[in-house]
């Protein structure tokens, strides 16, 4: 996508999620939270200064008590931080939490096709990820983006 300003143009990419379900994550190591629509395609253009991009993410997560949530981007098959880069965590009783991150992701091969996908974990249970499912008071739509810097 393309929009401009103060005549300069910009190329982005954007997922805004209003999903049949939630997402529900229950596993230990990072995996893609959503491969079809969670993953952004970014090609700087050969007039990029960088290879680099601004993801952003933000979401409402439901963590079972005395669990953490974590997020990641995976970035052409590369995982872009350890322990992810941001986590939820309810404290003893599990609750709803807004997670959001903004992050500049680097090493992106310019001209070229480049994938950050969304990967997220969980240190036990199950993690619900609220994806404008139509659940009642919580019918939010979480949105995953880039900006081509």
């Amino acid at each position: 996508m393309v929009a401009t300003l103060h005549d300069s143009i910009l190329n982005y990419s954007q997922y805004t999620c209003d999903e049949s379900s939630n997402y529900s994550v229950f596993t230990t190591s990072f995996s893609n939270v959503d491969g079809t629509h969670l993953v952004l395609n970014i090609t700087p253009g050969n007039k990029a200064l960088t290879g680099q991009a601004l993801v952003g993410w933000h979401c409402n997560v439901v963590v079972p008590g005395g669990q953490r949530g974590f997020f990641n981007l995976n970035v052409n098959g590369t995982l872009t931080a350890n322990d992810g880069i941001i986590f939820a965590d309810p404290g003893a009783t599990t609750g709803t939490l807004q997670v959001g991150f903004t992050r500049i992701v680097t090493g992106l091969v310019v001209g070229t096709l480049n994938t950050v996908y969304l990967s997220a974990k969980v240190t036990g249970g199950t993690m619900t990820v609220l994806a404008g499912a139509g659940t009642s008071n919580a019918d939010v739509h979480p949105q995953l983006w880039a900006l081509n810097l």
